[in-house]
């Protein structure tokens, strides 16, 4: 439940051309009826190649499938550019029906690694938010049996900031298991310390693990009130006493859309690059209703664009909402054959660009799981 008080009618407002409101994570459900996008300022240049603002829109699509399926267990939260980072460190190890295959989840229209890694670039740049604020851990770890070409790693790095080493994912899963919480653990400030857990050991042998974990946490704009303990109301109508937080401002960002059945509501981080979207059901829309909903419209062009950025309003705005901090995370290959079952890469053989010939390979030596997993921590 998030309560707005205070009311005015306000202009559509776009953004300037070729400067785009995006979300870096989604989508949030609160149980109650909210819809929340974090959202953050990027400029792009426009051509026919695929870029930055390409890769984040096809990242909200494949969100907004994932959460189809995770959704109906629990409350979630998601990075889309953890997701796609993740997805996108397979696709650039990748070859033959296992990239084609990934091209269409991505939504990737070129057919240059240069390209897509240029446009992941663009993105990690235009997150618009510093190191002490987003602290982000990308890496392939490859079994030791199978070593990467040293110009691979040094692209991957380069280009996405990800991590690529080779390890002991065949007989000691355990050790291995540990080293990669460590790294991950000191690569977000010690806010994620177990990424994988002690089921990954016991799945047995792996030909690589691909992570993205991604912790954010940011002072508001207009600071909250201390929390005071009401009334949390659900939407199947139950209650529970839980923190509240409310804020008072002017420059809220208020704005309904009939396309959805939702007011959107904006609220600004510190600097006011980084926004948090509120989608509010109106009427009887309900949360699955709203998500239904947001697949069949352009959340950027459609949604985010047309809420106001920055306005002062004339009017104070009394919000008030549950404090809440909430991490989720992915099996990435495990949510997308659920997804769509005609997907075949998670048994297919690994012949990569970015990896070094095998003479002594044998057949089936590389028909093992690779695990993809990707992990948000918003607190």
């Amino acid at each position: 439940m998030i309560k707005i008080h205070g009311s005015r009618k306000n202009k559509q407002h776009h953004a300037k051309s070729q400067e785009h409101w995006y979300p870096n994570c989604a989508p949030l459900d609160a149980g109650s009826g909210l819809l929340a996008v974090f959202s953050g300022h990027m400029a792009f240049c426009s051509d026919n190649q695929f870029t930055g603002y390409d890769l984040i829109s096809a990242g909200n699509n494949l969100a907004l499938k994932i959460y189809d399926v995770t959704s109906k267990k629990e409350n979630v939260i998601m990075s889309p550019y953890s997701v796609t980072s993740a997805l996108g460190l397979l696709y650039m190890m990748a070859d033959g029906s296992t990239a084609q295959e990934l091209t269409k989840i991505l939504g990737i229209t070129t057919s240059r690694y240069q390209n897509v890694a240029e446009a992941y670039r663009q993105a990690m740049q235009c997150l618009g938010t510093s190191k002490q604020d987003l602290h982000m851990a990308n890496g392939i770890f490859m079994d030791w049996r199978i070593p990467m070409k040293e110009s691979f790693k040094n692209f991957i790095r380069r280009q996405i900031d990800a991590q690529s080493e080779n390890v002991d994912l065949s007989n000691r899963i355990e050790d291995t298991r540990r080293y990669i919480n460590r790294w991950v653990d000191q690569n977000t400030q010690h806010m994620i310390p177990e990424f994988l857990d002690e089921d990954f050991s016991r799945s047995g042998p792996k030909l690589a693990v691909l992570c993205s974990a991604v912790h954010f946490k940011k002072d508001w704009a207009r600071p909250f009130k201390k929390t005071t303990r009401e009334k949390f109301f659900s939407e199947d109508g139950t209650s529970s006493t839980v923190d509240m937080m409310s804020c008072d401002d002017t420059r809220f960002g208020i704005a309904s859309f009939r396309e959805i059945g939702a007011t959107a509501l904006r609220i600004d981080y510190k600097g006011r690059t980084q926004s948090m979207i509120a989608l509010l059901p109106e009427g009887k829309t309900t949360v699955e209703d709203l998500a239904k909903k947001l697949k069949r419209v352009n959340l950027m062009e459609d949604i985010l664009k047309k809420i106001p950025v920055g306005t002062d309003l004339g009017q104070e705005i009394h919000v008030s909402m549950p404090k809440f901090n909430i991490s989720s995370k992915f099996q990435l290959l495990d949510i997308l054959t659920e997804q769509a079952k005609e997907l075949t890469f998670v048994k297919n053989k690994l012949m990569s660009e970015g990896l070094q010939d095998i003479e002594s390979q044998k057949d089936g030596e590389l028909d093992v799981p690779i695990s993809v997993v990707s992990c948000f921590l918003f607190s």
